[in-house]
């Protein structure tokens, strides 16, 4: 990390995502919103971790590719949300990092500065559309016809009624079965967002571990 395009970046999906505030706004109103949205954005995701942990160790454990499968996803979306706390705890002293970057770090040779600049934005990107693609591949997974043995496999591992409906990952919770409407209609979009949170912790996890 030569330079402090990849922080500025990491930052800004930060905020973006609502774990990191922007900057103070004038009105007390505006920031108290801020403050707010970013407290219920921390608590949505914990509650989704939580209830995907819950899953995986009740229902999925049932079968054991399964339960590899949604326990290799409990250990990377905690990771990554570590490390976004981890971010945002340390922020000062990361746009400390930047200024001291900025400053003192020799730009006179520009063919170095636009060969760094050019490799941030390469593995940047990169990391973004393959975490994306990752990740999208479970939506497109949600659309294909699944066999009647899988079907049946899946009705006894998660004692669902629809077990033909598929949700992009399993979240555990109490007294319904998310197969049936309209809990499967709400749970399939609420995903959607959560999806959002998880391409967006992701990358700014990967994309902070330097490669050159």
């Amino acid at each position: 990390m030569n330079y402090a395009q990849p922080l500025l970046k990491n930052r800004f999906l930060l905020q973006l995502m609502g774990l990191l505030d922007w900057e103070p706004f004038q009105q007390k109103w505006k920031n108290k919103c801020a403050t707010i949205y970013k407290r219920t954005v921390h608590c949505v995701i914990i509650i989704a971790l939580v209830s995907h942990f819950i899953s995986t160790t009740t229902r999925s454990i049932r079968y054991m590719p399964e339960f590899y499968q949604r326990l290799v996803e409990d250990l990377a979306f905690n990771m990554w949300y570590m490390e976004c706390v981890a971010y945002v705890k340390h922020d000062k002293q990361l746009i400390k990092v930047m200024k001291c970057m900025k400053t003192t770090f020799s730009k006179a040779n520009r063919a170095v500065v636009k060969d760094c600049e050019l490799k941030d934005k390469v593995y940047f990107w990169f990391i973004f559309i393959a975490t994306t693609c990752t990740i999208c591949g479970s939506i497109l997974e949600t659309y294909i016809p699944m066999p009647q043995e899988e079907i049946d496999l899946m009705a006894y591992v998660y004692k669902r009624n629809r077990p033909d409906r598929r949700l992009q990952t399993n979240f555990w919770i109490p007294f319904i079965d998310d197969s049936e409407s309209y809990y499967f209609e709400v749970l399939f979009h609420v995903e959607f967002y959560l999806i959002f949170l998880v391409i967006i912790m992701g990358t700014v996890t990967l994309s902070a571990i330097p490669c050159w």
